[in-house]
């Protein structure tokens, strides 16, 4: 729980944010961040009066991802709301419209939790009571003043990882699921390669997870079998020639394989133990996932028989 107190017409207020209450709405067609912000207000307290009842108007709300300079959505809430008594309570719902690139912005600067920095900008209207005459008896009547009085105040929280995943993304559809047939059987490095294909698996399950360290640890461990088997198969590339595109890429091939791999275990080799998050966001796992996976994909393909398998796994 997120929580903050500041002075609002002479009085403290209190606001709260329960992280685990965040949501996501709209879907990928129109996506928006839904904050639940908890307010407790208390009327105005101005010397000699008495406590005096305010019209909460509206709030203007601004998101930064902490570390970032520029606010990243913005959320105007129309309230009108008379705080007449103690600890009145109040929920707002700041909504938050965002889009595909926005959201993969936010995915490309989040490691592990989402950290986020909001403000909010209250305006109210201060009101005072008198005390009229009406049929010979007193009556109170509050009188609004033409002035609208403005207070900011922020606070800062993190989204836990598992709920930014599961109950916010997949809400606004920025999980999706493509599917990639990968040969299930290689007949060359069998062994190698079925145990490739299991981490490719995990890879995927923890990408999904939002796990995105573990699903690079992964991708490393699949890769990591095929390294000495590299010759073996550079031969039946060169073995399968009578192949139109083999023969067209041969040596295109050959050094794809060499220098693809290289490069990728070199991104796959940053620390990733204890503990296992903040060093990669989704789209370097999402890269590194689809790197392995071509990778594994084109290993498949290649046989001694210089011919294509048709037997696939959707992973």
């Amino acid at each position: 729980m997120a929580e903050t107190t500041f002075s609002l017409l002479g009085n403290t207020q209190n606001v709260r944010i329960d992280p685990t209450d965040i949501r996501g709405e709209g879907k990928p067609n129109y996506p928006h961040l839904i904050l639940p912000v908890r307010l407790s207000l208390n009327p105005m307290k101005r010397q000699p009066n008495p406590d005096q009842m305010f019209v909460l108007l509206s709030a203007r709300s601004t998101i930064t991802l902490i570390g970032q300079q520029s606010p990243f959505a913005e959320a105007i809430n129309l309230i009108h709301q008379k705080i007449r008594y103690p600890n009145a309570q109040v929920v707002m719902n700041a909504s938050f419209a965002l889009d595909a690139q926005r959201i993969k912005s936010i995915e490309e600067d989040r490691k592990g939790n989402l950290k986020i920095h909001m403000t909010l900008e209250f305006h109210v209207i201060p009101c005072e009571t008198l005390e009229l005459q009406k049929n010979g008896k007193p009556v109170a009547v509050d009188v609004l003043s033409p002035d609208v009085e403005t207070q900011t105040t922020a606070l800062q929280f993190e989204i836990p990882r598992s709920h930014w995943v599961d109950n916010v993304l997949s809400e606004m559809g920025a999980l999706s699921l493509v599917s990639i047939e990968i040969p299930a059987v290689q007949n060359l490095i069998g062994p190698e390669f079925s145990k490739a294909l299991v981490e490719l698996e995990h890879a995927q399950k923890y990408y999904y997870a939002g796990d995105h360290d573990k699903a690079v640890a992964h991708c490393r461990t699949a890769l990591e079998p095929l390294k000495t088997r590299l010759p073996e198969l550079k031969s039946a590339i060169e073995s399968s020639s009578e192949q139109a595109w083999v023969k067209e890429i041969l040596n295109s091939t050959s050094d794809w394989l060499d220098g693809l791999y290289k490069k990728t275990r070199e991104l796959t080799n940053k620390p990733h133990h204890l503990p296992s998050i903040g060093h990669y966001s989704r789209f370097d796992a999402e890269a590194i996932f689809l790197v392995t996976t071509a990778i594994l994909t084109y290993i498949g393909r290649i046989d001694v028989t210089g011919r294509e398998k048709s037997t696939s796994a959707k992973v």
